[in-house]
């Protein structure tokens, strides 16, 4: 018996709530709301079907102290599972009085300064217990945390807790040691645009060969996507464009994603629809597109990039053209012929944004 595998969590988040969906839909709210804690039942899910010896929380169980006793008084019923399987919970204490709470429902917990000493016993199974040695014999596998040094000749297992898990989804040890952050299990904020999930570790302590696999175990997921559009569109044609890239997002992923749009383009409008380019006209409209009960994505944000253009058609407002001139800078305007006489054309400068689209629809209502 030469080969361990467990399950590496890191930060578990729970009693956290994602943020930045407040005028979100019922269904959607209700999803977030029991984001975390499915998420958490997704780790415990992965290290009963992959048979792992154990799972290892490294992190923090919640966000604050305050709610870790309720955490815990929860987790003891979803510990359940694994206790039926054979899977030991391994969980890391702060302090005393976390490592007091978390030995009420974890086979091992792990305290400041101390590793994880992983050893076969005489009956052939694998003996889990903390240390603060570092005098480890060689069949042993020791797991150190981001405080403690790793002992030289042993195959050791570094673990980093972090919010954002290591960019390589597969990793193989150099030396006999290998590093990692497994990353919190479920992102909260819209900043947080990774996937969250565990990592599950292969150490085979002959070979002195550890294998790491990230799984993804989140449940909702925040992205900031870009939408380049080569041919000039209008509002409408925009909102289409979105909602098509939106139900697109759906297809790639198996989370529901909360997506900013950073959008490239060169925007068609009259002077008295301008309004439908303001970012909460847009929401609703690319909203409305998607189905009802929609769960593959949905839109929180709607911006342009600074390439992006206006093309304002105006009836020979010197104004409208004044004001693209300030708040995007330098215009250009061309007249066109038509039966109801010169219409003018104000191509804006740098960039469209709120303060450009508020402007206008002023201009619009009073002209």
């Amino acid at each position: 018996m030469s080969t361990i595998r467990f399950v590496h969590a890191d930060h578990l988040r729970l009693a956290g709530s994602p943020s930045g969906i407040a005028d979100a839909p019922a269904w959607l709210r209700q999803l977030a709301c029991d984001s975390v804690r499915s998420s958490v039942r997704n780790v415990i899910e992965a290290a009963v079907s992959s048979d792992a010896e154990f799972l290892l929380i490294a992190g923090r169980i919640t966000e604050s102290s305050e709610d870790l006793e309720a955490a815990i008084n929860w987790l003891d019923g979803q510990f359940e599972a694994l206790r039926r399987n054979g899977v030991r919970v391994v969980a890391t204490a702060r302090n005393s009085h976390e490592a007091d709470l978390l030995r009420t429902v974890c086979d091992v917990v792990v305290q400041h300064g101390e590793s994880l000493l992983i050893s076969a016993d005489v009956n052939q199974t694998w003996r889990l217990a903390p240390s603060s040695q570092i005098n480890f014999a060689n069949k042993d596998l020791v797991i150190t945390f981001d405080h403690v040094r790793p002992p030289e000749g042993c195959t050791t297992y570094t673990v980093v807790p972090s919010m954002q898990p290591s960019a390589d989804r597969r990793s193989v040890s150099v030396g006999g040691h290998l590093s990692l952050s497994a990353g919190a299990v479920q992102p909260i904020t819209p900043t947080e645009s990774w996937a969250g999930g565990c990592v599950i570790v292969d150490a085979n302590v002959a070979s002195r060969e550890i294998r790491s696999e990230f799984l993804e175990c989140d449940v909702l997921r925040y992205a900031t996507e870009e939408l380049n559009l080569t041919s000039p569109v209008t509002a409408e044609a925009l909102t289409n464009e979105i909602a098509r890239a939106s139900e697109d997002l759906r297809k790639n992923t198996s989370q529901t994603v909360i997506v900013d749009w950073r959008i490239s383009a060169e925007l068609l409008t009259e002077l008295s629809n301008v309004s439908q380019l303001d970012e909460t006209s847009l929401l609703i409209r690319i909203r409305g597109d998607l189905q009802a009960g929609h769960r593959g994505s949905w839109p929180r944000r709607v911006t342009f990039c600074v390439g992006s253009r206006l093309q304002v058609n105006s009836t020979g407002s010197e104004a409208v053209e004044e004001f693209v001139d300030v708040v995007s800078g330098a215009v250009s305007t061309f007249d066109v012929d038509s039966f109801n006489g010169q219409h003018m054309f104000v191509r804006g400068g740098k960039c469209v944004d709120a303060s450009l689209v508020a402007g206008l629809q002023l201009l619009g209502r009073v002209a």
